[in-house]
């Protein structure tokens, strides 16, 4: 089961001063559009925005108080799309002007609304700025469901073929996740790149971060965070009776099934309580 955000919660205290949260790796990898580079990579704007986003949200005033630290950011503040972007098409220079911190390179991403490369620009140099900032600010970087990063994608193509002397016919071609510029740059377990960043990660109970991923930071700690027991999902699905979510409080048999049927995860528990409910299957 997912422990990311419980223990995002703990370590997010005085001690750290700046958290990127990543609570479902797996929305990584599906929904919106992609968009193909040259180099035949992916990018995926909306992914992107909402981790900018939801950055800008929990550390808006402390944003702009930062300075860029890499001449990269700084190069991409200056593009002509960065300046597009904020409203300068005509003049980049003067749009850029003044534009070097934080709060700018995460706004410059938000920016855009179809600059998907601008977007997933933004968030890749948004970890590397602080991976540069962790040497003086506590930074941790987090990530649930980090196994889905090394599954498979929802997003694919279609590829018509029309071979001689036989009917055309079209497939789907499924992308690789490796070849999604974002959810490749947040195989953080992967990188030796982010200085003193704190990293947190957690798979999530529908499957196993691969045996011989590469850790390049032998130091890295791994925890097996025990599944629900069955008071603890008894406790779960009678507080969501309580917040009406079920209808009924459930019995000692649907406790059990619940608990089979998520195998004790509490983020696959919250979530099959309520649809199953919907779909009315009866076992709540």
């Amino acid at each position: 089961m997912t422990s990311t955000k419980h223990s995002c919660l703990k370590h997010s205290g005085p001690s750290i001063r700046l958290a990127l949260y990543i609570p479902a790796a797996v929305e990584l990898t599906r929904g919106g559009f992609f968009y193909k580079r040259d180099d035949g990579t992916y990018d995926t704007i909306i992914s992107a925005q909402h981790i900018l986003k939801s950055f800008a949200d929990s550390h808006d005033k402390q944003l702009a108080g930062h300075k860029l630290q890499l001449p990269e950011s700084l190069q991409l503040l200056q593009s002509p799309a960065a300046a597009a972007a904020v409203g300068g098409a005509a003049g980049g220079a003067a749009v850029s002007k003044g534009r070097d911190s934080l709060r700018d390179l995460v706004m410059t991403g938000l920016s855009t609304d179809d600059n998907a490369r601008l977007a997933v620009d933004c968030c890749l140099l948004l970890v590397k700025e602080l991976a540069a900032l962790s040497a003086s600010v506590p930074v941790l970087l987090a990530v649930d469901g980090y196994n889905a990063l090394h599954w498979r994608s929802d997003y694919g193509r279609t590829i018509s073929r029309s071979p001689r002397g036989k009917p055309a016919y079209q497939y789907r071609q499924e992308l690789p996740v490796h070849k999604l510029n974002l959810a490749r740059g947040f195989r953080l377990l992967q990188r030796d790149d982010l200085a003193q960043c704190r990293v947190l990660v957690a798979d999530s109970a529908s499957g196993a971060v691969p045996a011989d991923l590469a850790v390049p930071n032998k130091a890295a700690a791994e925890y097996h965070m025990p599944r629900f027991s069955p008071v603890e999902t008894a406790h779960a699905l009678f507080y969501y009776h309580e917040r009406g979510l079920v209808p009924a409080p459930p019995s000692q048999q649907q406790v059990a099934a619940m608990r089979a049927l998520t195998n004790g995860s509490g983020e696959e528990l919250r979530r099959w309580s309520v649809s199953i409910t919907q779909t009315g299957m009866g076992l709540l």
